[in-house]
């Protein structure tokens, strides 16, 4: 019984935290998604330093 309930615990406490912890918001430029929407202007910078300063 004991173990039973122990199971039920974690898999009802498993689901609590993937369905509560996480809401992704998609940028502007359609491909990149984060976590804040302030991010977002960070993937505009990151994406723009790789392509004049890094030779691919």
């Amino acid at each position: 019984m004991g173990i039973t309930s122990l199971s039920s615990f974690v898999d009802f406490s498993i689901t609590a935290i993937q369905a509560a912890s996480f809401r992704r918001v998609t940028c502007l430029d359609g491909v990149n998604a984060a976590t804040n929407a302030v991010c977002c202007a960070s993937f505009t910078l990151c994406d723009d330093l790789q392509t004049h300063f890094y030779v691919h």
